[in-house]
């Protein structure tokens, strides 16, 4: 006779007579079968029209919550004649299945369900890790496996210390990808439970990319967090991964080290005098580089901020990945902050925010055009309604990840930036979303994205994050089409993209006009420095005073040609390159429309 799990307790040779409803008063302590109900409604959005099979489902506690939330197509599996007895009765099942769940093939053709679900399945002397494979077997490409159990049985059961590197082997090898791993209260008496969502990978061809800014240099924790992102990364979850902020050829020199192994592909897109942070590792090998460093890039002169993006050299970098006999051009960028107290005040850097959007949007345009699938990841510094994301969108056809995903989980605000649980988040900072995953695909291929999220918040076991931004994940499927263009590579209406451009140009002509009212301050400066120079030296004053006044005049005037001559002068050449661009493409609208 089997042995099965009842209020995660090990019973055999369980009385025949002993009916439902005691075995249900000795659950009533047991959260775990409503927690995995709840999840499996999230994984699926509410759609409860899916083939459910419960395993190791004892006398049937999870098919009760599973149907109370809605699902009516569910499966049982349990090695326990007695138990299967006791779950019949809960009117609930449609099939029940006598059998032991282990290497052997159970009675069940391939890809069968939407969803396999365990709940408490994993205990000491009960089913054993070896069962993964199997659970995969039945279920249908696309759909899920999800399981919950004891946190603490991870550590204390021998058998289950392998549980997580066996179910990261799996995904390494392609055939599932973890959704999440949630720690939840109140599974059993008390204890603490833990649920996996695994997304089981089709044959078609698909990857999982990653992108996150990891924080800037001198914050808290940096050695730390530096160290704990190495080692996440090396779990071996992400074919590409989008990394900012990783201002030093050393910091940059480690992450390599640490993550070679399973991400041998990397390249870091040099530029300016800190660096741009800008770095990419891949799964996959990298064919091909290139990169476009922005034209405006703020000024040196802001007093209120360390600006990196003047001194760094901020870009779009592109790495051409073969992958699966695809060609995926990932395009990683980072542009510049807005620094505004409100979300709807006017940044002063506004032009210079939307010139970079132009600039990607036009990078994009003229690499990606024969590449099979277009992804551009990083912190774009953009909410979803702000101008720079719709110029960068509207013309290039990119999709963002996070509104198109399949699967989302219901608790995930998509949030990137001041969130409320990041510990990195101060007093007054802005909540937003402003770290994207955006992609497009070809007519040769249709691109899905099946499920996408922020992750990489706090850091495991550590008080900390890992970043001061919450990173974004998403999962894609590739599907070679043939025949005419599908929906993907439409063309696009160019209305929206005219209209945003239109705006654009007036923020640029309005920045223009205080720019040459900034070389007019900076000449001004130049000139009265000039003047006091002359009568400095005829004061009765000590040589040394005169001399450290008229290097400070001295310092001011070289500062003010510098500025004037120089950074102003190269930022007005900047603004008029893209409103020329821009201009170009709305006379070539007007054009087509007569």
């Amino acid at each position: 006779m089997g042995i099965t799990i009842v209020n995660d307790h090990k019973v055999s040779d369980i009385d025949a007579t002993l009916q439902a409803e005691e075995w249900d008063n000795v659950n009533v302590n047991y959260g775990a079968p409503r927690a995995t109900a709840d999840r499996v409604v999230e994984l699926f959005e509410g759609k409860t029209d899916v083939r459910i099979l419960d395993v190791a489902a004892g006398t049937g506690l999870l098919g009760e919550a599973l149907y109370r939330v809605g699902f009516r197509s569910m499966d049982a599996l349990d090695a326990n004649e007695n138990m299967l007895a006791l779950a019949k009765e809960k009117n609930v099942y449609g099939r029940l299945i006598q059998d032991f769940l282990g290497t052997n093939r159970l009675d069940i053709e391939d890809g069968v369900y939407d969803a396999t679900v365990m709940c408490g399945g994993f205990l000491e002397g009960h089913v054993k890790c070896d069962c993964l494979e199997e659970l995969i077997r039945v279920v249908k490409p696309g759909g899920f496996v999800v399981i919950s159990m004891r946190e603490v049985n991870l550590r204390k059961v021998p058998e289950y210390r392998n549980l997580e590197p066996r179910m990261a082997a799996l995904q390494s090898e392609g055939c599932w990808e973890q959704v999440s791993r949630d720690i939840f209260p109140d599974y059993c008496e008390g204890e603490d439970g833990i649920i996996f969502d695994l997304y089981f990978v089709p044959s078609r061809p698909a990857f999982t990319v990653l992108s996150t800014p990891w924080g800037v240099m001198f914050c808290p924790k940096m050695s730390e967090r530096f160290q704990a992102i190495g080692e996440e990364l090396r779990t071996g979850k992400y074919d590409l991964v989008s990394l900012q902020e990783v201002f030093t050829d050393d910091m940059y020199r480690k992450l390599v080290y640490l993550v070679s192994d399973v991400l041998p592909y990397h390249h870091y897109f040099y530029s300016g005098w800190t660096g741009s942070g800008v770095c990419v590792f891949s799964k996959h090998p990298i064919a091909d580089v290139c990169q476009h460093q922005f034209t405006l890039n703020g000024q040196p002169d802001d007093i209120r901020k360390v600006e990196l993006d003047w001194f760094g050299g901020s870009l779009v970098g592109l790495c051409r990945i073969q992958y699966s006999g695809t060609e995926i051009n990932l395009y990683a960028a980072h542009t510049h902050a807005a620094h505004t107290v409100t979300a709807s005040d006017l940044s002063v850097y506004e032009a210079h925010r939307v010139s970079q959007a132009f600039e990607i949007n036009q990078f994009i345009r003229f690499t990606g055009r024969s590449a099979d699938l277009n992804i551009l990841t990083g912190d774009l510094n953009f909410q979803p309604w702000e101008l720079g994301l719709k110029i960068i969108q509207s013309d290039s056809g990119m999709e963002d990840a996070w509104l198109t995903a399949e699967h989302k989980k219901a608790d995930d605000s998509g949030v990137t930036s001041g969130h409320p649980e990041n510990n990195f988040t101060a007093s007054g900072d802005l909540v937003e979303r402003i770290d994207y995953i955006l992609y497009k695909g070809s007519a040769g291929y249709r691109v899905k994205c099946v499920h996408c999220k922020t992750t990489m918040h706090k850091v495991p076991g550590k008080p900390f994050n890992y970043s001061d931004h919450e990173g974004v994940l998403a999962h894609f499927e590739l599907e070679k089409v043939s025949g005419p263009r599908d929906a993907q590579s439409k063309p696009l209406d160019l209305s929206e993209r005219d209209a945003s451009l239109r705006q654009a140009v007036q923020i640029l002509e309005e920045k223009m006009v205080s720019a040459a009212s900034s070389r007019l301050f900076y000449m001004a400066v130049l000139l009265l420095c000039l003047l006091l120079m002359l009568p400095i030296t005829h004061l009765p004053l000590h040589y040394i005073v005169t001399s450290l006044i008229n290097l400070l005049l001295g310092l001011l005037i070289g500062w003010s040609f510098w500025m004037s001559v120089v950074v102003l002068e190269t930022e007005k050449r900047g603004l008029l390159a893209t409103k020329a661009g821009m201009e170009a493409l709305l006379k070539a609208s007007e054009m087509k429309n007569k």
